[in-house]
Order: structure tokens, then sequence, then C-alpha cells
């Protein structure tokens, strides 16, 4: 899978780097054995800077619905970073289709260090 998982224990997050082409099994996977399975003061870094958006809007509205079963589940902060207009818009889409299924600590960000504080991320 071109996402690889880190977990940063001291300062209690996780790191997802995705690199590559991934397809909504991917991140449906990601979702449900990572995201699903932190605590809720255990924030995620999704860094999809390095990540080639293809999906379409569609495809997140078939991810969120697959998602929905276990939104109770989704309550760790998800911070979403990307580096182009696209991946921003699609990340945006992402976020309002989560809200709409109730899961509400979803945001984007340009930069890591903006995600990190949003996260309440210490420096090291």
């Amino acid at each position: 899978m071109p996402i690889a998982v880190d977990r940063d224990q001291t300062r209690r997050f996780i790191i997802a780097t995705v690199t590559g082409r991934v397809t909504v099994d991917d991140l449906f996977d990601f979702m449900t054995t990572q995201w699903a399975t932190a605590g809720a003061d255990q924030g995620i870094v999704f860094d999809a800077r390095d990540m080639i958006v293809d999906q379409t809007a569609n495809d997140i509205r078939v991810l969120v619905s697959r998602l929905q079963r276990r939104q109770a589940a989704l309550h760790a902060p998800f911070a979403m970073v990307v580096s182009d207009d696209l991946a921003f818009g699609m990340a945006r889409i992402y976020a309002a289709l989560l809200e709409t299924i109730g899961v509400w600590r979803v945001s984007v960000f340009r930069s890591m260090a903006e995600a990190e504080v949003w996260l309440g991320i210490q420096p090291r």
C-alpha cells in the first residue's frame, strides 16, 4: 500500500505519508485500520503532498458512504496536508462530506506546520 504509517508516541500522533496513486480501497483500509483505531487524543497527519490525485468527486462520495458505518470510531482529529489546488479541493470535498455523516474533527492544510498547530502537536 502506498501509505506509510509512523507513530510518534511521545507527541501522541500518527503520520501517514502517501506517495503515488492510491485507490478508494487503499484509503478505506487506512481509515478503518489507523484512523478508526486511534484515540480521540491522538492526532493524525495525513501527508498527501506526494499523492497522485486522480480520484473523482464520486470516488470521494463512495469512500464516505463506506465509512458511514464506522463514523462513531472516527473521533481522532484528522489533518490532511496537500500541495496543490486540485488536491486541496478534493480534500475539502472529503471533509465536507464527512461532516454530513457526523465526523467533525477534519481539516485541510497546505503545510505540515499548519497541520501540527491545528492538532496541538508540540514542535521537537
